[in-house]
């Protein structure tokens, strides 16, 4: 039997059907293969790397058949179990019908299939905690200097509002004209935030498995809030200035 992706390398079919009958020859002095079968590809090393192309060849030889597997087999195997659910005394179980065909054979490692992946992403799970945990750390700093400085920045404006506001405009329409002034810039902002994520997240595909980097609720959770934060930043000191007497604050500025 072989792989899709052995298929699709070699006969350039992704589906793998047109391998069905294909004969092949590992060593060049050897006998001729007939693929009888194809299957899923399989990360036989690690999670975090792509499926690499394999054939399977018969390992026990049975008399009149096809020739068995060739010399270049490796020696070491591992036989795989699938079960209905969670079965008391599994490793025991096994280890009794493997000694009833030969005592000989030696058993050793029984290991659920959880317990493989939670060990072949063990330093993957580590350093991505770490990586969460500085994100979230630089978030928050980020978002606090944001709103610092959009606050500074609104806040200069102050003397601007208390004059519009003597000349007529409403004291409850000035945080709304300072939004309408500032959220093109914020949105601006995000949007190219979010294209620049999307460009270096490319570069997290290699150390994720069975997790898309481009997550779209996480970006658009994240874009959110510091849409939120600048449009808070904007809003409450031109809020604070609406409320100010005009005549007191142009005499402390002048």
């Amino acid at each position: 039997m072989a792989s899709r992706g052995f298929i699709a390398r070699v006969w350039h079919d992704p589906t793998g059907r047109t391998g069905i009958g294909k004969r092949l020859r590992p060593e060049l002095d050897g006998p001729w293969f007939t693929i009888v079968g194809v299957v899923n590809d399989v990360r036989d090393s690690t999670l975090t790397l792509p499926p690499i192309p394999e054939v399977y060849f018969n390992q026990t030889p049975v008399a009149g058949a096809a020739p068995s597997a060739p010399n270049t087999t490796g020696r070491n195997m591992a036989i795989v179990v699938r079960t209905r659910g969670r079965v008391p005394g599994l490793p025991g179980r096994l280890q009794h019908e493997l000694h009833a065909l030969d005592p000989n054979l030696p058993f050793y490692r029984p290991e659920s299939m959880q317990q493989i992946m939670s060990d072949n992403r063990a330093q993957l799970t580590t350093a991505l905690l770490l990586l969460t945990a500085g994100s979230l750390t630089t978030l928050m700093l980020g978002v606090i200097g944001l709103y610092g400085v959009v606050a500074y920045v609104v806040g200069l404006r102050s003397r601007e509002l208390c004059i519009r506001i003597a000349l007529g405009l409403s004291p409850a329409r000035a945080p709304r004209l300072v939004l309408r002034q500032g959220h093109a810039l914020v949105l601006a902002g995000a949007a190219a935030g979010a294209l620049i994520f999307l460009w270096f997240a490319r570069l997290l595909r290699s150390i994720t498995f069975g997790i898309n980097p481009t997550d779209i609720p996480t970006l658009a959770g994240a874009t959110a809030c510091v849409v939120t934060i600048s449009l808070l930043a904007m809003w409450l000191p031109a809020r604070r200035a609406a409320r100010i007497n005009p005549v007191e604050a142009l005499k402390t500025d002048g």
